[in-house]
């Protein structure tokens, strides 16, 4: 074993590694075995959530080893190459595409690998004469009729970034075929718990999950299945912004 792990020259031993395995199992379990009952009462099919939420949360974090090892299991799971894709395209404006782009590339390759025929078919609903209208009402739906602009931006004299959030993120991106919008909105929710930095749109978006049907709930399982994945810190940052918007929205937590 010694000679096959080169456990010495990693610093480590047989019984460390052990311990460190046993530990993750019994957490792991836990969360397989508990949280599937609460991501299915949302009708969406737990399998896929389970994994699509970790997937966001793992490329919110930029863990590509994580990333490279939960690829096939996911897409072996169901997570179909589509969901995958639009997964990391959902996270293209919240992240940025400099993070997004090795993602897209590995899934790319591997999608080669696994005989899938690329590209695949478009998934995009509006054309763009018409996102910029379709953005608003979409921002007006998920974050409140008070959302229809940022008029702290226009004052700033930044009011073309809150168009392009109408026109180009919500817009362009949400309105995608692929995901349902509970599901984009779960998967927004992973990706903004796991950066730092990201308060005041978590908070936002966790609003704008109890709107679409996400409970609180499930939120909280969402968080505590990716705490693994992207440490206690954030996961519980996160559940406690779940908790407080929910105390505004006059949620049960």
């Amino acid at each position: 074993m010694e000679k096959f792990f080169h456990l010495k020259e990693n610093g480590t031993s047989v019984s460390t590694e052990v311990m460190a395995g046993l530990t993750t199992f019994f957490a792991m379990s836990y969360i397989i075995v508990v949280n599937p009952q609460i991501l299915s009462q949302t009708g969406m099919p737990w399998g896929g959530v389970f994994l699509a939420t970790i997937i966001a949360a793992i490329i919110g974090a930029q863990g590509m080893d994580a990333f490279e090892m939960m690829l096939p299991i996911s897409y072996h799971s169901g997570v179909t190459s589509v969901e995958l894709k639009e997964i990391v395209y959902e996270a293209t404006p919240l992240i940025g595409f400099a993070h997004t782009l090795p993602y897209l590339k590995r899934i790319n390759d591997y999608l080669n690998v696994e005989n899938v025929e690329l590209p695949l078919a478009p998934q995009s609903a509006i054309d763009k004469q018409n996102r910029t209208q379709e953005g608003a009402s979409l921002r007006r739906t998920l974050f409140g009729e008070s959302a229809d602009s940022d008029e702290e931006f226009r004052k700033m004299g930044a009011g073309h970034i809150d168009s392009w959030i109408s026109g180009d993120y919500l817009g362009a991106y949400l309105t995608r075929n692929g995901l349902s919008l509970q599901e984009r909105e779960m998967i927004a929710f992973c990706l903004l718990m796991a950066q730092p930095d990201c308060a005041n749109e978590l908070r936002g978006h966790i609003m704008a999950n109890l709107r679409v049907g996400n409970t609180a709930h499930f939120l909280i399982a969402v968080a505590s299945q990716c705490l693994p994945y992207i440490g206690y810190p954030r996961a519980m940052n996160a559940v406690k912004t779940i908790a407080e918007v929910a105390h505004s929205d006059k949620q049960t937590v």
